[in-house]
């Protein structure tokens, strides 16, 4: 049996060739309508089998062209999908002369048989024919589309919204955490990985007791503890988030 199996997924396109090639059979592959077009205009199949959300040319047109088509009309035509499988849909793909759909994923062992069960169908009774004229296939193929767009627009919505929530928290967490730095009866300051100081909170302004603001470590300790600071820093660096860090009693042990 020779299989054109249309799929924009390059992993489940390996996966199907795989399979089929273990039972025997020759697969070729084509990852779009289009594609699928050009390579029927040089080869003969048995059967294809499609996806129906693809780039360029979906699975739905591409069904309607081979079914209006009397070349390709008798070629076994099996959708195999995730998307598109309301009951709604499923009867529109068979109304396209789809002689079968099934929804991914399937295990292996029952994909072969489904694909088996078409063909000992269609070899007794022919293949499905096309059931629409083009005014109702455009109709229905746009409805789809049309509903596919609006999930997508509104799963973005939630996403952007959930983004937004979660920024919110963070903005307010670190607002708290501000506030537990500044009134904390620790003595807290902040430095980057150079050793510049990034802020002070009230606890440590008491202890240092001068009214200018010191720019680094190497204004409040001597070069020794700040080596070692500086080198602890560095060395915690690779489980932190950020480039700054809270000195506490190490600091105050140093001033």
């Amino acid at each position: 049996m020779k299989v054109l199996y249309v799929e924009d997924n390059q992993n489940a396109r390996y996966l199907f060739q795989v399979l089929l090639n273990a039972q025997g059979h020759e697969v070729v592959l084509a990852n779009d309508g289009e594609n699928a077009l050009r390579i029927l205009q040089q080869q003969r199949f048995d059967l294809i089998l499609s996806d129906i959300m693809m780039p360029t040319l979906d699975g739905f047109e591409l069904c309607y062209r081979l079914r209006a088509d009397a070349l390709y009309a008798q070629v076994p035509f099996v959708f195999y999908s995730a998307s598109y499988t309301q009951p709604d849909d499923i009867r529109f793909a068979l109304h396209l002369g789809a002689d079968r759909f099934l929804t991914k994923p399937l295990p292996p062992e029952q994909l072969v048989t489904e694909i088996d069960a078409v063909l000992a169908e269609v070899a007794a009774n022919g293949c499905r024919p096309l059931q629409l004229g083009e005014r109702e296939f455009l109709i229905g193929h746009g409805q789809r589309m049309g509903q596919k767009l609006s999930n997508i627009h509104q799963r973005l919505d939630t996403a952007t919204e959930k983004l937004q929530i979660a920024q919110q928290d963070l903005t307010e967490t670190r607002r708290l955490l501000g506030l537990l730095v500044d009134h904390s009866s620790d003595a807290i300051l902040m430095v980057d990985i150079n050793g510049q100081l990034l802020s002070t909170n009230a606890s440590m302004q008491k202890l240092l007791q001068r009214p200018d603001r010191p720019a680094s470590l190497m204004d409040l300790l001597s070069a020794e503890h700040c080596q070692k600071l500086l080198a602890l820093l560095i060395k915690k660096r690779t489980s932190l988030t950020t480039s700054t860090m809270y000195w506490r009693s190490a600091v105050h042990g140093c001033l």
